[in-house]
Protein backbone atom coordinates (compact mmCIF):
# COMPACT_ATOMS: atom_id res chain seq x y z
CA UNK A 1 0.00 0.00 0.00
CA UNK A 2 1.43 3.26 -1.34
CA UNK A 3 0.12 6.67 0.61
CA UNK A 4 0.24 10.24 -1.24
CA UNK A 5 1.89 13.04 0.76
CA UNK A 6 -1.06 14.82 1.15
CA UNK A 7 -3.24 11.87 2.37
CA UNK A 8 -4.22 11.93 6.74
CA UNK A 9 -1.64 9.99 8.15
CA UNK A 10 -2.35 6.35 9.13
CA UNK A 11 -0.75 6.39 12.15
CA UNK A 12 -4.10 8.45 13.17
CA UNK A 13 -2.48 11.81 14.61
CA UNK A 14 -4.88 13.79 12.28
CA UNK A 15 -2.16 15.19 10.43
CA UNK A 16 -1.38 14.95 6.89
CA UNK A 17 0.89 12.14 6.38
CA UNK A 18 3.92 14.53 4.66
CA UNK A 19 3.96 16.15 8.09
CA UNK A 20 3.46 13.31 10.64
CA UNK A 21 5.05 10.15 9.53
CA UNK A 22 6.61 10.65 5.99
CA UNK A 23 10.35 9.98 6.20
CA UNK A 24 10.27 8.44 10.25
CA UNK A 25 11.67 4.49 10.40
CA UNK A 26 9.29 2.40 12.07
CA UNK A 27 9.82 1.17 16.04
CA UNK A 28 10.47 -2.48 15.26
CA UNK A 29 13.11 -1.91 12.10
CA UNK A 30 15.80 -3.59 13.77
CA UNK A 31 16.60 -6.91 11.80
CA UNK A 32 16.51 -10.20 13.69
CA UNK A 33 19.98 -10.27 13.69
CA UNK A 34 20.42 -7.20 15.72
CA UNK A 35 17.73 -8.15 18.05
CA UNK A 36 19.71 -11.48 18.68
CA UNK A 37 22.73 -9.24 19.33
CA UNK A 38 20.94 -7.61 21.88
CA UNK A 39 19.67 -10.24 23.36
CA UNK A 40 23.62 -11.96 23.29
CA UNK A 41 24.61 -8.88 25.29
CA UNK A 42 21.99 -9.30 27.99
CA UNK A 43 22.61 -12.97 28.61
CA UNK A 44 26.29 -12.37 28.40
CA UNK A 45 26.33 -9.83 31.27
CA UNK A 46 24.47 -11.89 32.85
CA UNK A 47 26.80 -14.86 32.82
CA UNK A 48 29.69 -13.09 33.60
CA UNK A 49 27.66 -11.65 36.68
CA UNK A 50 26.34 -14.62 37.85
CA UNK A 51 30.01 -16.24 37.26
CA UNK A 52 31.42 -13.10 39.52
CA UNK A 53 28.56 -13.18 42.18
CA UNK A 54 29.48 -17.53 42.44
CA UNK A 55 33.42 -17.24 43.06
CA UNK A 56 33.59 -14.05 44.23
CA UNK A 57 30.44 -13.25 46.24
CA UNK A 58 26.64 -12.19 45.63
CA UNK A 59 28.13 -8.35 46.36
CA UNK A 60 30.74 -8.87 43.39
CA UNK A 61 28.43 -10.19 41.11
CA UNK A 62 25.60 -7.51 41.21
CA UNK A 63 28.33 -4.74 41.30
CA UNK A 64 29.86 -6.11 37.87
CA UNK A 65 26.23 -6.96 36.52
CA UNK A 66 25.33 -3.39 37.31
CA UNK A 67 28.41 -2.24 36.16
CA UNK A 68 27.99 -4.05 32.72
CA UNK A 69 24.41 -2.89 31.93
CA UNK A 70 25.73 0.76 32.75
CA UNK A 71 28.63 0.33 30.28
CA UNK A 72 26.60 -1.15 27.21
CA UNK A 73 23.99 0.72 27.85
CA UNK A 74 25.98 3.68 27.67
CA UNK A 75 27.14 3.14 24.29
CA UNK A 76 23.67 2.61 22.56
CA UNK A 77 22.86 6.04 24.56
CA UNK A 78 26.20 8.00 23.62
CA UNK A 79 26.67 6.28 20.17
CA UNK A 80 26.36 8.86 16.79
CA UNK A 81 22.77 8.85 15.67
CA UNK A 82 21.42 7.95 12.34
CA UNK A 83 22.56 10.42 9.43
CA UNK A 84 19.28 12.84 8.92
CA UNK A 85 16.84 11.72 5.98
CA UNK A 86 17.38 15.98 5.32
CA UNK A 87 13.74 16.40 5.49
CA UNK A 88 14.20 18.48 8.55
CA UNK A 89 16.23 18.77 11.59
CA UNK A 90 18.90 21.27 13.17
CA UNK A 91 20.84 22.27 10.28
CA UNK A 92 17.54 24.19 9.17
CA UNK A 93 17.07 26.25 11.89
CA UNK A 94 17.71 30.05 10.95
CA UNK A 95 18.14 31.50 14.00
CA UNK A 96 16.88 35.21 12.20
CA UNK A 97 20.94 35.24 10.65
Amino acid sequence: MTLSRNAPCPCGSGIKYKHCCLGKAPEEQRSPMQKMFLWGILLAILVVAAGSGWYWGWAVGARVGVMGVVIVGGYFVFRKPPASTGRSGGANIDFGK
